[in-house]
């Protein structure tokens, strides 16, 4: 049986998924497909299909045992699926668990560092202020060099002052 193409000219139909040798079903409308939902079956997928399919006998076809097979096996998926998604369920669970430890330690260290940043703000002023005064303390070395500088001078000359520092300005 090749069922690679399920998609036969652009149309899907059910007589496309069955043995050639299976009678004639009742016409069912054809479904229109675009070329880019053709999608060719995964081997697990053609493996499912032979399954389904070689477990009925076409030469006595019988669509009420057809369909109750088919609605039987739904159902133990369906079963499946829910036993799966309770599975997952837990899973999630410790997920969110985990993802809410996370936050809380993330909560934690945002307050410690909001904490370091109150104590940097503080600091912070404290060096502008040292920054100032030592700024202010070598200027002031500074003149006072000059300012010795200058009465060495002064002394050195023997005492005689200029005339622009011997009279004040008014």
């Amino acid at each position: 049986i090749n069922h690679h193409h399920i998609i036969d000219e652009g149309i899907t139909t059910i007589s496309s998924l069955l043995p050639p040798t299976a009678p004639a079903l009742i016409a069912v409308d054809a479904v229109p497909t675009e070329p880019q939902d053709y999608k060719e079956l995964t081997a697990a997928e053609e493996r499912d299909i032979e399954d389904v399919l070689s477990g009925h006998n076409w030469a006595e076809c019988n669509a009420e045992a057809l369909t109750s097979r088919l609605a039987s096996e739904l159902e133990g998926l369906e079963a499946a699926n829910i036993h799966a998604i309770l599975a997952s369920e837990r899973q999630v669970d410790a997920l969110i668990e985990d993802i809410d430890r996370s936050l809380e330690a993330l909560s934690a260290i945002e307050t410690t560092i909001d904490s370091y940043e109150g104590i940097l703000k503080r600091v912070r002023k404290d060096v502008y202020r040292v920054a100032d005064v030592e700024k202010n303390t070598l200027l002031e070395n500074s003149n006072y060099e000059r300012l010795t500088k200058e009465v060495e001078i002064l002394v050195v000359r023997g005492g005689s002052v200029p005339r622009a520092v011997a009279t004040p300005s008014t």
